[in-house]
C-alpha cells in the first residue's frame, strides 16, 4: 500500500492482535511517524472533530486496501496498473518502479513493457 500526504497508514496487525508484524512501513519522503500504542486512544484526550479526521483517513485507507485486494484477484496486469494510476495518479513520478511493479504484483520488467504499450496507445 502506499500513503499520500494527510494520509494515515499503520500495521494494525501488531496493534490488534499484540504479535509481532510481518509487514513494515517505508517512507520514501518526509513523513511524521507516530508511534501508539492501543491504549493510546484512551489517553490521547482528542477532541471529537479530530477523531473523526482520523476515523475518516483510516476509512479512505481501508477502502484503498479494498481496491488493491480486488484488482489483485484477477484482472490482467494492464488493468491492475491503470487501476494504481486511477489510486495513485502522482506516485509513478515519485516511487520506484520496483515498487509499483510489486503492488501490481508483476516483475519490473513486465511492468515496463506495460508503460510502454500504454505510451504507445496500444
Amino acid at each position: 500500500m502506499f500513503a499520500s500526504e494527510d494520509w494515515i497508514t499503520g500495521v494494525i496487525e501488531a496493534v490488534e492482535l499484540n504479535e509481532p508484524t510481518k509487514l513494515y512501513i517505508d517512507c520514501l519522503e518526509d513523513s511524521e511517524v507516530i508511534l501508539l500504542k492501543k491504549n493510546h486512544v484512551d489517553e490521547a484526550n482528542l477532541s471529537k472533530e479530530q477523531l473523526l479526521k482520523n476515523m475518516q483517513k483510516l476509512w479512505r485507507n481501508m477502502a484503498k486496501l479494498q481496491q488493491q485486494t480486488l484488482m489483485l484477484l484477477g484482472p490482467p496486469a494492464i488493468d491492475r496498473y491503470k487501476c494504481f494510476l486511477e489510486i495513485y495518479p502522482e506516485h509513478p513520478n515519485r516511487v520506484p518502479q520496483k515498487m509499483i511493479a510489486s503492488y501490481i504484483g508483476v516483475m519490473p520488467q513486465t511492468l515496463s513493457t506495460i508503460r510502454s504499450k500504454i505510451t504507445k496507445g496500444e
